[in-house]
């Protein structure tokens, strides 16, 4: 089985060191940028650039809101292979069957690895262990054919969608940093950008996520329990989130944004949030907390931050 690895971010080249770790294979790395990794850690690997990279499956990690720019680039590599999509937003997955309908499509719930790449190094720093892999389609078996790449738990592609944290955590974070985000004030995001009243919002976030999630009758995690699962054998352990997150050494340095056009916004409220907010409401759940929130940062932000929620809840709903 070979793997490649599509996308022009850094959590692309953590992503494909890790593998090319694990496999003891060469790993190419479809993207704009010239790349060459040749040490995770102190571990030699592989890790290289290819215009179009030919492989049997593929791991796709983008901003959600480049997601379909992505898949248009690579769609004649991807038509019949197995597409694994890190953390496409809610719909993700499904809206890439309308444009791959014989791929054999998935999505995780987050991004596997934090990391930091130094010339041809790359240091990890975390590694989400029990992520999800959402399968589009009954009888899929994304979990195991990526298995020689990466640790996954089966799981339905609406599962995964309702499961990534960020779509929650991230929005209480800018709502509860506006200040600091418009003035472009240095901050640690998770140790002074976390408070008791952020805390509060995320929870009363979450419980508007579990009610929907027990609507569409799909599994439900508390934000702190993934956490938990996640890093909990990396130190991320607490009573609350805000002293999970004090645990947690690499959130010590880990930065807060300096802009409203980050993808905090662009992803984790367009194709997050806002989502869950107008799927909710196709399905008759109240999400006053969630609503107020897009409400406020769509104001803040200066622009409609639903745009394109109801494209991706249609998308959604038709892989129930």
């Amino acid at each position: 089985m070979r793997f490649a690895v599509l996308g022009d971010t850094d959590h692309a080249l953590f992503t494909a060191a890790a593998i090319a770790a694990r496999t003891q294979q060469p790993i190419s790395v479809g993207s704009d940028r010239r790349v060459r990794v040749t040490a995770l850690g102190d571990r030699p690997i592989e890790v290289v650039s290819a215009p179009q990279p030919e492989a049997d499956a593929y791991v796709v990690l983008t901003d959600a809101a480049s997601l379909l720019e992505l898949i248009a680039r690579y769609a004649d590599l991807l038509a019949d292979r197995a597409v694994l999509l890190v953390a496409p937003g809610v719909g993700g997955s499904a809206l890439v069957h309308a444009r791959l309908p014989d791929a054999t499509i998935a999505e995780t719930n987050a991004n596997p690895f934090m990391g930091s790449i130094s010339g041809s190094t790359v240091t990890l720093r975390g590694a989400k262990r029990g992520l999800l892999a959402g399968d589009l389609h009954p009888g899929s078996t994304a979990a195991e054919i990526f298995a020689p790449a990466l640790d996954l738990v089966p799981a339905t592609a609406v599962e995964s969608s309702l499961a990534n944290t960020n779509h929650v955590l991230h929005p209480a974070l800018v709502l509860t940093n506006l200040s600091r985000i418009v003035n472009a004030t240095p901050f640690t995001l998770f140790r002074e950008g976390m408070s008791a009243a952020t805390e509060r919002l995320v929870v009363a976030t979450d419980n508007e996520r579990a009610a929907l999630a027990a609507a569409l009758e799909v599994p439900y995690t508390p934000v702190g329990d993934w956490f938990t699962r996640f890093y909990g054998d990396q130190g991320c352990v607490g009573a609350t989130l805000t002293e999970a997150f004090a645990a947690f050494p690499p959130f010590a340095t880990a930065a807060g944004p300096t802009t409203l056009g980050h993808r905090f916004l662009t992803d984790d409220v367009t194709c997050g949030l806002a989502v869950l907010e107008e799927v909710a409401r196709r399905v008759d759940v109240r999400t006053p907390v969630t609503t107020s929130t897009v409400t406020a940062l769509s104001a803040a932000a200066g622009t409609d931050l639903r745009a394109t929620a109801g494209e991706r809840a249609d998308a959604l709903l038709r892989h129930r």
